[in-house]
């Protein structure tokens, strides 16, 4: 069995995480503060290490991220660590507990889990230049010191995962936009020193339409009125401005244990009997099977079969659905108006080709079809699809009658997406809920 380089890397970013909680249950057994203490405190540890993590992000790595960036968050989180910890004892009101044994545990811990979050740093260090792992391809853009400064340090540093392949030192963008090989492409770094606003606003159309990162030297004092992130290769500071809440590992792993939960509460609660009763209905109506799977495009643009319960008679037309469409079978009617018909593809969240809250895939006729419309069409798939989203919460969902109706849904699934908190997502699952249960005038 080969160990694949990918297969190496999730390796090495679950390793922490549940070396982590094996030291906070050892310290436990090592230092007991009381016969009493176990079960309760190692649950109390637990909650409240992973709590914290999600703030201080302490799991999230990159290739080239300084050694004073993991410290400084090691330091946050084991400061964090130990209020919480002193609040346990206020909380659950215990006078026998022994404060010196508890102020040992946490020194075994803080100890242990820094010296391990350092070897790991290194060790991923090191891995990074032995893997056979393949650095992404990247395009610099501009003519400036710092420019020059950063093709070196790439070509010197290749740990940091980019493989510089062309170089344009251009003075328009647009002349630059149309020397890129946007397939070829994953990273561009451009500087901001050499560029009006009009033409950084254009590259970022480009790179978003392409799904291409784009990275900015910081080698002018600007403010972007946009959400940044600043970064380090080497020395040199660089900002990456299409940061969105899901860009951030914490955030998606919170949203993806919603999605698992959701998910597997409908599939065993629900479509356990449903689909049994689903599929008499469907298949004694119409010929065909009960669940049909349709291309759609997903995130990164990324083709993936979307199941559904089949509401229509077989046919070869790629046309929405329109009200009093007679291809819609007797039974395809009820699923419909119910949104019954979406309930499979909780199974596509479960492998990961989708989310619960997102925007609206489409099929890949219509996807290019809207994406002419508006140039931010793609911008929705930097994240994965949803079973419902904000814009069909507020009446976008289902057929696209004018351009208005697309060009409505996108701003919607755009401010979704570059506003999305777990709250959101909470309150979309409710509304669509309510409109399930009291009816949508657009649901035919």
């Amino acid at each position: 069995m080969t160990f694949s380089p990918s297969r190496s890397v999730r390796v090495l970013k679950s390793t922490p995480r549940i070396f982590d909680i094996f030291i906070l249950v050892l310290g436990v057994y090592l230092f007991p503060a009381s016969n009493d203490f176990s079960i309760a405190f190692i649950l109390y540890a637990i909650v409240l290490w992973k709590t914290i993590a999600y703030f201080t992000n302490i799991y999230f790595w990159v290739s080239y991220m300084r050694l004073v960036v993991i410290l400084f968050r090691l330091g946050t989180h084991f400061l964090s660590f130990i209020v919480g910890l002193l609040a346990y004892i206020g909380l659950f009101k215990m006078p026998d507990l022994n404060r010196v044994q508890l102020v040992y545990y946490f020194l075994f811990c803080m100890l242990i889990v820094s010296i391990a979050h350092l070897l790991w740093f290194l060790v991923r260090v090191r891995h990074n230049k032995l893997i056979k792992r393949r650095p992404l391809p990247t395009v610099l853009v501009g003519n400036t010191p710092k420019i020059n400064e950063l093709k070196a340090i790439l070509a010197d540093r290749t740990d940091f995962g980019f493989r510089v392949d062309r170089h344009l030192k251009t003075d328009a963008i647009k002349s630059a936009i149309s020397s890129i090989y946007p397939k070829r492409t994953q990273v561009i770094f451009c500087s901001l020193k050499e560029f009006s606003d009009r033409e950084i606003v254009e590259l970022q159309k480009f790179t978003h339409n392409h799904f291409i990162q784009l990275k900015f030297l910081a080698d002018i004092e600007l403010i972007l009125n946009q959400a940044t992130i600043q970064d380090y290769i080497d020395y040199l500071p660089v900002i990456s401005i299409r940061e969105t809440p899901l860009e951030k590992e914490s955030n998606r792993y919170v949203k993806r244990l919603l999605d698992v939960t959701v998910s597997l509460l409908v599939i065993l609660g629900v479509l356990t009997w449903l689909y049994p009763v689903l599929w008499v209905l469907i298949r004694v109506t119409s010929k065909g099977s009960a669940i049909f799977p349709q291309k759609r495009n997903g995130i990164n643009n990324k083709v993936f079969h979307c199941y559904k319960f089949r509401s229509m008679r077989l046919n070869n037309s790629t046309s929405q659905a329109t009200q009093n469409d007679d291809r819609i079978t007797p039974i395809g009617k009820f699923i419909r108006k119910t949104s019954i018909d979406e309930l499979p593809q909780f199974f596509n969240v479960l492998l990961g080709d989708m989310s619960v809250v997102g925007p609206r895939p489409h099929m890949e006729a219509h996807n290019k079809k809207f994406a002419e419309k508006t140039d931010t069409f793609a911008f929705r798939h930097v994240v994965k699809p949803g079973i419902t989203g904000l814009a069909q919460t507020k009446g976008y969902r289902g057929e696209i009658k004018s351009d208005e109706d697309i060009v409505n849904r996108i701003k919607y699934d755009i401010f979704y997406i570059k506003n999305w908190t777990l709250l959101l997502d909470i309150k979309i699952i409710f509304q669509t809920g309510w409109l399930v249960i009291f009816g949508d005038k657009k649901a035919y």
